[in-house]
């Protein structure tokens, strides 16, 4: 699911940098997101649930996909943040300190109602995928860096000792 660019280990603990994998989500946008939720569907007819979990605060959104479609290689989702809340119609609102902007987990479930939003409901069949998704306030600005050259003039001495 990650995809692992680099891996370190500092004084026996292992860290990794991870890129790419994560879900971007924008409050007060529509949003579109690739997951491989086709790979572990039981039945190409059933619907997905999603449960949304902040790691700040420990709030939990349900909702169901605003669309979803499907190809050989991925399911493309899409959820509206912002306008309304009608989370079985895929638009959910996040604008309290309940919600903050930061990480959050996702999970997908199959569910075999089109209107759950319930995930220990007899309709939900089970997990097709998990993971991490960053939230943010507004658009964020990925890969822009600022430079500061330094003058020449500077002078630096070195000292050795004799």
């Amino acid at each position: 699911m990650f995809d692992v660019r680099e891996s370190h280990s500092t004084h026996g603990v292992a860290f990794f940098i991870l890129t790419d994998a994560m879900i971007q989500f924008i409050k007060g946008a529509l949003n579109t997101f690739y997951l491989t939720c086709q790979e572990k569907i039981s039945d190409s007819d059933n619907y997905l649930l999603l449960e949304l979990r902040c790691q700040a605060t420990d709030e939990v959104i349900y909702t169901l996909p605003r669309s979803h479609s499907f190809d050989a290689r991925k399911d493309t989702l899409t959820l509206r943040e912002g306008d309304s809340n009608n989370p079985t119609g895929g638009d959910i609102l996040m604008n309290s300190d309940k919600y903050p902007a930061g990480f959050w987990e996702y999970r997908v479930l199959e569910q075999t109602s089109a209107t759950n939003l319930d995930p220990n409901d007899s309709s939900v069949v089970g997990e097709l995928e998990r993971g991490i998704m960053n939230v943010y306030e507004s658009t964020p600005v990925f890969g822009v860096e600022t430079f500061t050259a330094y003058s020449n003039d500077e002078v630096q001495y070195t000292y050795q000792r004799q």
